[in-house]
C-alpha cells in the first residue's frame, strides 16, 4: 500500500468505506432499518447457512452498521454527560453524598439522551455478542457470502478487514491468498473499519521518509488530534449499558460495574493500535511522537520538537 499514491488512496478507501455504510447515519438512521442487534445477526446466519448469500449479506451489513449506531450513541451520550460535575457541591460535605450525587445527575443525564436514541428502545445486546462485533467476526461471513455471489472486490474488502484486527487467522489468510491468484486485488485492500487517523498517519509516515518533513509534521499533528478524538469516543462508549449477571449486594455490584468500565477504557488503546502490514504498531501514540520530534528536529524548530520528546517519553 506504502507503494500507492496517497491521494489516490485516500480517495479510495472513502469509496469503499461509503459502500460499506453508504446507509448509514448516526443522528438520521432510517427508522424501518432499526432492529435489535441479536435480531438482526441470528437472521444473517439463518440466511448464510440456508445458502440464500443475497439476504445473508443485506442482514450482516444491517447489523454492522446497527452495532456502529449502538457504538457512536452510546459515545455520544456518554461525552454529552461527562460535563456533569461535582463543583457546586459544598466543600463540607459528606463525601459519600457527593459521589451517589454525581451518580444521580450523570443517570438523569444519561436517561435524557437516550431517550432520542430508538436504538436504546430495543434490547440491548450481551456481551459476548458485542465482542464478537469488536473483533470483526461478521466479516468472515461477508467475504465469503460475496464469493458465493461473485462480488470479489467486497470479498477481498471484507477478508482484509477481518484480516487487519486478526492478522493471524489461517482461514481468511487462505481465502486472501486464494483471491491474489484470481486478479490484482492491490486496489480492494481496504479496511472498512478503518479509524481516520490511520491513512493520515501512514501519509506522515510516507511524506517524512520522502523528506517532506514539514508536510510529515502537519500530517501527523493532524492524526493526533484524531487519535485523541477516536480515544475520548471509545472511553465515553465504556460507560454505556451493562448486563448484570446475578445478585449482589449495592457495594460489591457498583465495584463490578466500575471495574467492568475500567478494563474496557483499558483496552481502548489495544483496540484503537493500528495494523500496517500485517503487524500491529508497537505503542502507537508514542511512535506518532517520535515521527513528529524528528520532523520538527530536521525543520530545526527545537520549541516544538522539545515538547514531542518530553511526550514520547511518557510512554
Amino acid at each position: 500500500m506504502l507503494r500507492r499514491s496517497p491521494l489516490l488512496f485516500l480517495l479510495l478507501c472513502a469509496v469503499l468505506a461509503e459502500a460499506q455504510y453508504e446507509k448509514y447515519s448516526f443522528k438520521s438512521f432510517p427508522q424501518t432499518d432499526i432492529m435489535p442487534l441479536e435480531s438482526a445477526y441470528s437472521y444473517a446466519l439463518e440466511q448464510y447457512a440456508a445458502q440464500n448469500w443475497a439476504e445473508s449479506v443485506r442482514y450482516l451489513e444491517l447489523s454492522l452498521r446497527l452495532h456502529r449506531l449502538l457504538r457512536d450513541s452510546e459515545a455520544f451520550c456518554g461525552r454529552n454527560c461527562s460535563s456533569v460535575s461535582r463543583d457546586r457541591d459544598s466543600p463540607t460535605s459528606d463525601s459519600s453524598l457527593r459521589v451517589v450525587r454525581h451518580i444521580l445527575l450523570r443517570a438523569a443525564c444519561l436517561k435524557k439522551c437516550k431517550a432520542d436514541f430508538p436504538v436504546f428502545k430495543l434490547s440491548y445486546p450481551k456481551r459476548d455478542l458485542l465482542e464478537t462485533f469488536e473483533q470483526r467476526t461478521p466479516y468472515k461471513y461477508v467475504q465469503y457470502a460475496h464469493y458465493q455471489l461473485n462480488n470479489l472486490e467486497k470479498a477481498v474488502a471484507a477478508a482484509h478487514t477481518f484480516l487487519k484486527k486478526n492478522p493471524g487467522d489461517p482461514s481468511l489468510s487462505k481465502n486472501m491468498n486464494y483471491y491474489k491468484t484470481l486478479f490484482d486485488v492491490e486496489e480492494h485492500l481496504t479496511d472498512l473499519e478503518e479509524q481516520p487517523y490511520e491513512s493520515v498517519f501512514l501519509k506522515s509516515v510516507m511524506l517524512y521518509n520522502n523528506g517532506d518533513f514539514s508536510s510529515s509534521a502537519r500530517n501527523m499533528e493532524q492524526a493526533i488530534t484524531q487519535y485523541y478524538e477516536s480515544y475520548s469516543l471509545c472511553l465515553a462508549g465504556c460507560e454505556g449499558s451493562f448486563e448484570i449477571l446475578e445478585f449482589k449486594d449495592f457495594y460489591p455490584t457498583l465495584a463490578d460495574l466500575f471495574t467492568d468500565v475500567l478494563k474496557c477504557k483499558v483496552k481502548c488503546e489495544e483496540q484503537l493500535t493500528p495494523n500496517v502490514g500485517g503487524f500491529f504498531v508497537e505503542k502507537f501514540v508514542a511512535t506518532m511522537y517520535h515521527y513528529l520530534q524528528f520532523s520538527y528536529y530536521k525543520l530545526n524548530d527545537v520549541k516544538n520538537a522539545a515538547p514531542c520528546a518530553a511526550s514520547y517519553m511518557l510512554f
